[in-house]
């Protein structure tokens, strides 16, 4: 069934399922994202955090009937920006949400196959692609650890199946909007970085499973720039963030871990492991180590005494 869209004669190709875009100064490809996205949900939702430049989008799309400009006053971060799209699209009676970052993309098909695959299984919380790298769709960054069992091993899935995974990225994944009820929303203290991973956990705890569909792909850019090189037999990914960043992964991290310590011991340690992965992926390929490492501490400390909110921009 489809939806008329006013104003616009277009068709909305997924009934039942709108979007949530979360904006912070985007680089000017968000127009052309938006435009060639519009059609495939019954309501999109931009969510800027203020942004300073190139926000020209806001006027460019505020009298569409079928797109909603939500611009906050301050940066809110991402978690807060999700969950004011979300209950704007629940408000709007629309039962399934697509969550999308400013630099993520994908096309109609895999939309479609990941919003088939979640309003045609209860089970599924969060329903999400795999992830390329934006600039080269066709490799693949990293795998999934799986939900069940005690590997900590990280696998790419098979084509053409699906997989009950720990956690995946917030870009691109669907989720029901009716267990906000339930499940809960988005843990607002963190602000960025690791949200997407404890609302997986959470939906885990709720007995809902974190679903990832090979036959969905999301583009994604990681970082200021992305690095993968071997070294000492290691596989080490460099994302280059800029050292601030590092204080909130790291701040997260502990904060998930304490929340999660006993009844996600799987998660913890494979967190654990990843930030002091981190930590030396940092020494051996990044630059400007030493203020990373400075805000990387200060998050670990901040997160053992649990202090949360927005502390850097």
């Amino acid at each position: 069934m489809s939806v008329n869209r006013t104003g616009r004669g277009a068709i909305a190709v997924n009934k039942g399922l709108g979007c949530v875009v979360v904006t912070f100064n985007p680089d000017c490809n968000l127009i052309k994202l938006v435009n060639s996205l519009y059609k495939e949900y019954e309501k999109m939702v931009i969510v800027d955090n203020a942004s300073t430049i190139n926000n020209n989008f806001i006027e460019i799309f505020k009298d569409k009937d079928d797109i909603k400009i939500i611009c906050n006053e301050d940066n809110l971060g991402i978690a807060t920006a999700l969950n004011v799209g979300v209950n704007e699209l629940g408000l709007e009676g629309i039962k399934y949400a697509m969550l999308l970052d400013q630099d993520s993309s994908i096309d109609g098909e895999s939309i479609k196959i990941l919003y088939n695959t979640i309003k045609n299984n209860k089970n599924y919380g969060i329903v999400g692609p795999v992830i390329g790298l934006k600039k080269d769709a066709d490799t693949l960054i990293g795998g999934f650890i799986a939900a069940k069992g005690k590997s900590l091993s990280k696998k790419h899935i098979m084509e053409h199946t699906k997989m009950n995974v720990l956690t995946n990225i917030t870009s691109g994944s669907i989720i029901n909007i009716s267990l906000f009820d339930s499940v809960g929303k988005f843990w607002e203290g963190l602000f960025i970085e690791g949200v997407d991973d404890e609302y997986c956990l959470r939906m885990h705890s709720c007995g809902y499973q974190v679903i990832v569909v090979a036959d969905a792909i999301l583009a994604q850019n990681y970082g200021e720039k992305f690095i993968s090189l071997k070294k000492f037999g290691v596989v080490w990914n460099a994302t280059f963030h800029k050292p601030y960043r590092n204080y909130y992964v790291f701040r997260n991290g502990t904060l998930i871990v304490k929340r999660y310590m006993f009844t996600q011991p799987k998660y913890v340690v494979f967190k654990i492991l990843s930030m002091f992965k981190r930590l030396l992926t940092i020494y051996l390929v990044e630059d400007e180590v030493w203020e990373k490492y400075k805000y990387s501490f200060k998050g670990i400390f901040d997160g053992i005494i649990g202090r949360e909110g927005k502390i850097y921009k």
